[in-house]
């Protein structure tokens, strides 16, 4: 059994929320979801859309507001390690499915999403980084 902590929960439970919340926004913005939480021997991949001829791996940062100068904001958490698993994983999706990325352009995003009490603020930063 495994036992977590209330605040372990409340992360969980922000962290899924935000994915939630990620995924819809780009729905709404003509992006197909391919895949949620792929993970790899080294990480994972919170979403994995196609828009058009591009497929768009996406990390997605979740905080309530009150917390941002405790933590920094979303994309400052995409830190050197933390990119270098992304593309690690990504590269991993890429041989795992050939016919699905063939032809395809590859961008890295990431989505920051900011509690304020009831409101939620999204920021979509497309290209944020770039192998190599």
């Amino acid at each position: 059994m495994v036992k977590y902590s209330v605040k372990t929960m409340n992360t969980k439970k922000i962290g899924d929320d935000g994915e939630r919340r990620a995924r819809n926004y780009l729905r709404l913005r003509g992006y197909r979801i391919l895949k949620r939480g792929y993970r790899s021997s080294h990480g994972e991949i919170d979403i994995i859309c196609r828009r058009g001829s591009q497929i768009v791996f996406v990390e997605v940062k979740s905080r309530k507001t009150e917390h941002a100068d405790a933590f920094g904001s979303g994309a400052s958490a995409v830190g050197k390690q933390k990119r270098e698993r992304i593309i690690f994983t990504a590269k991993r999706y890429i041989n795992q499915y050939p016919a699905i990325c063939e032809n395809s352009d590859f961008r890295f995003d990431v989505i920051e999403i900011n509690r304020d009490g009831k409101k939620t603020y999204i920021n979509h930063i497309k290209d944020a980084f770039r192998i190599g």
